[in-house]
């Protein structure tokens, strides 16, 4: 991908990179010090920390695809930043991934309706069977933002390498 795009191009691949990468290594960073702060049983707390790295080495990968300008990269930071967009708890289950920045709004839906504004770093949050009770949702703009810039450079790269692998053969 890397001889069909623009200096531009490239440069914004490396920039969307660094972010995945940096937040990627900032969630394992504090999953790691929450091993080292509480013990771990062998049970569902380990497979949820090793959920978590998961994640989190899965945006460290798609930063790494990005700053090697592969042919899949931007799919993989599609993937990454959509898993950010929407987090849940419900039912007493919860799901929030945030690798990076995050900017949003959590929609509290038990009892009243209530709106909060939440500002935070890269973070996951997996629960199972706690507070039943509970629904609320929250919608990661920065994610969107993110989401929305990934979208237009991967439109932009598909017409540089059409224009570039046209004029080529002229």
């Amino acid at each position: 991908m890397e001889k069909f795009i623009s200096a531009e191009s490239k440069n914004a691949l490396v920039k969307l990179g660094l972010y995945q990468i940096v937040g990627g290594c900032l969630g394992l960073i504090v999953l790691t010090w929450q091993i080292l702060k509480s013990p771990v049983t062998l049970g569902g707390s380990l497979i949820i920390l090793l959920i978590g790295m998961l994640f989190f080495g899965y945006s460290i990968f798609s930063g790494w695809q990005c700053t090697k300008m592969t042919a899949r990269a931007l799919t993989y930071s599609f993937i990454n930043q959509g898993i950010q967009i929407l987090g849940i708890e419900a039912g007493g289950y919860a799901f929030q991934y945030v690798s990076g920045l995050s900017f949003g709004a959590s929609l509290h839906l038990t009892g009243s309706v209530k709106f909060d504004f939440e500002l935070g770093l890269s973070a996951i949050i997996l629960y199972f069977g706690a507070q039943p009770g509970v629904i609320i949702i929250d919608i990661n703009v920065m994610a969107i933002i993110v989401f929305v810039l990934i979208d237009r450079l991967n439109n932009k790269v598909k017409a540089e390498k059409e224009i570039r692998s046209d004029t080529r053969f002229l």
